[in-house]
């Protein structure tokens, strides 16, 4: 007859549990039991390197690859590790090699304490809602603290943050009070906030030829916006269509068009409710199908979604997609040449027709990030990218436009070694004619295979 074991072996750090304490999680690193196979063999998986280029960097929780702009994990909201030490795990020239794998999602990670911190993020986690009641610091007379699901939306996320900043001494009372005053009567008005004006005049202005550029083109006047704490981590897409609609703004029959003809530029949530305004009149179902309620959540948004809602006001918006070619050698991708020859010749025909007249930016998309390109430069017989990247600082990049400074707007070639891009682009101002507006509620794309 067969007896149950007294003990059972812990599959992740192979500690040795009582059995007959009836123990569901491991003694020593809390993780899952889960029922080993028979005979199984530990053998070693092979480890794999992620090459970090120096406009990245790569989260330790999550391993997902980051832009050097954002101070937040994009996936996971990791903070970034700036002066880490290196590990034995990490190679003199900047390698992670991975060797645990996550048995939920097949994620690899470096140690086994982080896969520990990386399972934690597949449980539900539970935040803070910060309710104004208090007048000070007194312990007897605190802010109220709320359980509330951490994927809440903007107003959740925005409100969380500025507790904590509050609870830790960051900002004052005052400061708490009336910013969130100031947010709660935002809704329907200008986000300002996040804006930032006249970088693109600054650039406009550059010595182009002292630096070696041969030739380069600009879009016409953008504002730049940039995320904020209510949708760090995925209100990119939200910011590039803000930015994409400061240029259109300035054509007054395009201004009645867009956003109900208020003449500015709302909040992303109030952006979330004109996305499903078009997704009820027809604009892109199958998109509608995959995301649903955008409404009070803090779901990404993409290509698609920014072209439903410009189709939807009555603009002909297009998408294009570009496919890199897989590098075996270092297990990543080439540059994409298709998509900076593409970026290249749109900018270049824009700005030659009907005098440069209507040159739109473009929105560009990733996976996990978005950005906003204003234009193009050939330098040294190499052509280079201009891009607006709603995780830097508006502030920042303007001053450094003002001093000259472009590398920090300029990505070459090699930048772009992503598997998939995909563009969003308005060629023509020119509104959908209103007996063809049916044919433009379905969204389809060109793609074009480096």
């Amino acid at each position: 007859n067969q007896t149950m074991s007294s003990t059972w072996i812990c599959n992740f750090c192979t500690n040795i549990n009582n059995n007959k304490a009836n123990e569901k999680t491991c003694a020593t690193c809390t993780l899952p039991r889960v029922a080993r196979k028979k005979a199984t063999k530990i053998v070693k998986k092979p480890a794999i390197t992620i090459v970090i280029d120096d406009d990245e960097w790569v989260c330790l929780a999550c391993t997902f690859r980051n832009n050097s702009c954002s101070e937040l994990c994009e996936v996971c909201l990791t903070p970034k590790e700036t002066k880490r030490k290196k590990t034995s795990h990490e190679s003199k020239r900047g390698e992670l090699f991975l060797n645990y794998e996550c048995y939920l999602c097949e994620t690899l990670l470096p140690t086994c304490k982080l896969l520990k911190e990386h399972l934690e993020l597949h449980k539900e986690q539970e935040s803070v809602y910060v309710d104004i009641t208090s007048k000070s610091r007194d312990p007897n007379n605190k802010v109220n603290v709320r359980s509330k699901s951490k994927f809440g939306d903007y107003y959740a996320q925005y409100e969380t943050v500025l507790g904590q900043q509050y609870e830790q001494g960051f900002i004052s009372f005052q400061i708490l009070e009336q910013t969130m005053i100031q947010l709660k009567n935002s809704h329907n008005k200008e986000d300002e906030d996040t804006r930032k004006t006249g970088i693109l005049p600054l650039l406009r202005k550059f010595d182009h030829a002292s630096r070696g550029v041969q030739e380069y083109f600009l879009s016409g006047d953008v504002d730049h916006y940039q995320t904020s704490i209510g949708d760090d981590g995925w209100g990119c897409g939200y910011r590039n269509i803000q930015m994409l609609s400061s240029y259109l703004l300035k054509f007054s029959h395009l201004k009645r068009l867009l956003f109900g003809g208020c003449g500015f530029i709302p909040t992303v949530p109030k952006l979330q409710e004109w996305l499903e305004h078009a997704w009820k009149a027809g604009f892109d179902p199958q998109g509608h199908l995959e995301l649903g309620n955008l409404v009070s959540s803090r779901k990404w948004i993409g290509t698609t979604e920014c072209a439903a809602l410009l189709r939807y006001f009555g603009l002909c918006a297009k998408i294009v997609d570009f496919v890199s070619s897989p590098d075996p050698s270092r297990r990543r991708y080439f540059p994409n040449k298709s998509l900076v020859n593409w970026l290249w010749s749109y900018f270049q025909k824009q700005t030659r027709k009907n005098s440069g007249s209507f040159v739109a930016p473009v929105y560009l998309q990733h996976q996990g990030h978005s950005r906003t390109v204003v234009g193009m430069e050939k330098r040294r017989n190499e052509i280079n990218v201009i891009l607006f990247d709603p995780s830097a600082d508006g502030n920042y990049l303007y001053e450094e436009a003002k001093k000259g400074h472009i590398i920090c707007f300029r990505k070459d070639l090699s930048h772009f070694r992503e598997p998939k891009y995909q563009v969003v682009y308005i060629e023509d101002c020119n509104p959908i004619p209103s007996d063809k507006i049916d044919q433009w509620k379905k969204i389809e794309s060109v793609v074009l295979r480096d």
